[in-house]
């Protein structure tokens, strides 16, 4: 007498099979994602489940432990791109040409290198920039920085007419005194250095979105698309004056 084989048996066959099949071909780790993000399909959802499922019971306990790691360092990464895209007010520009920047950059690293050599510290900041090809580059992100414009703009309507704004921005991050008067040295000491750079060098285009300030109180300068006194125009007239350019 034959036996007929139940749904359920022909079912169970054909998910081992289809399971061989792909293991063939893919790692566990990423059939397991694949069939996770496959979870929400219209058509084949119950079929993904079990597959899903049947692969977990199969892989064992110490390969679901390691399913579980990954699932926690991709929770860990998320956390930080979070941070990443909280810790500035990024200015979004396209079409720059970072060459100028790089150039910048690598002038006032040598300077700050003589100042080191004499024994002064100007806690300059100095990011790095790379130009990848017309129009595009890398930039160093400077962590727990933020532009004079957006702390201006959280200090109220005339909160660039204050003489306190930075003084209280510097308050509400150090509470401790001692934690306040190093800030303060950090600013001193890098606004002295970044006067003498964009003087000497002749930068131009300075506004308050051009400044940016960490919590720990280290001024710096971004974008030199204009430097040695090449100024912008308003017509005939020059919108900034700098000794170089004189």
């Amino acid at each position: 007498m034959a036996h007929h084989k139940t749904d359920g048996g022909i079912n169970l066959q054909l998910q081992i099979f289809v399971i061989s099949l792909i293991l063939v071909s893919a790692g566990f780790l990423d059939l397991i994602r694949l069939l996770k993000n496959a979870q929400n399909e219209v058509h084949f959802k119950n079929w993904y489940q079990k597959l899903l499922a049947a692969l977990q019971f199969c892989a064992g306990k110490t390969l679901n432990n390691e399913f579980s790691k990954e699932g926690k360092l991709l929770r860990i990464l998320e956390d930080i791109a979070k941070k990443v895209k909280a810790a500035s007010d990024p200015k979004r520009k396209i079409g720059d040409d970072l060459r100028q920047d790089m150039l910048v950059l690598q002038i006032i690293r040598v300077m700050d290198n003589i100042w080191l050599q004499e024994g002064l510290d100007m806690q300059m900041i100095i990011y790095r920039c790379l130009s990848t090809g017309k129009g595009q580059g890398l930039v160093q992100m400077v962590p727990d920085a933020t532009t004079l414009a957006k702390i201006h703009r959280e200090s109220g309507l005339i909160g660039p007419l204050k003489e306190n704004t930075i003084k209280k921005w510097f308050r509400h991050h150090h509470p401790l005194e001692s934690s306040y008067q190093e800030a303060i040295r950090n600013f001193f000491y890098s606004c002295a250095g970044w006067c003498v750079v964009t003087f000497i060098l002749g930068v131009c285009d300075r506004h308050s979105d051009n400044i940016m300030l960490t919590n720990a109180g280290h001024m710096f300068h971004v974008d030199f698309g204009r430097f040695l006194g090449h100024a912008q125009m308003f017509g005939n007239i020059r919108r900034e004056e700098t000794k170089f350019s004189k």
